[in-house]
């Protein structure tokens, strides 16, 4: 059994719910506006790193660099690692770490 997160527009949700209905294998669990699919692995990294910002550990753009050092050599458990800094960024970004110059210099990460 698979479980998929579709976003549909407004105006196609109630032609999609007719064309579900139809198949009999499949179940709607659940729908909502807004959909959170983080994991509790994203939830863990996400709470971590709002844990060393809040102490001032993070005080520079490049300390985010040695979390995706550690998860590349294999440090943190449940990560295969990232093939570039900006696809650690885009990961930051997803499990709810978004981009403020202003409050950490040099850096485009923040929360």
């Amino acid at each position: 059994m698979k479980q998929i997160v579709l976003e549909i527009e407004d105006s196609a949700f109630e032609s999609f719910m007719g064309m579900i209905a139809l198949c009999p294998s499949v179940k709607v669990v659940g729908e909502s506006s807004v959909a959170e699919v983080t994991s509790q692995r994203d939830q863990c990294m996400l709470y971590a790193i709002q844990t060393l910002r809040a102490n001032h550990v993070f005080r520079f753009g490049y300390d985010y660099t040695w979390v995706m050092m550690a998860i590349n050599e294999g440090l943190v458990d449940d990560y295969d690692g990232f093939r570039s800094p900006q696809a650690f960024l885009d990961y930051l970004y997803e499990i709810g770490i978004t981009c403020q110059r202003a409050n950490v210099p040099t850096c485009r990460c923040t929360m």
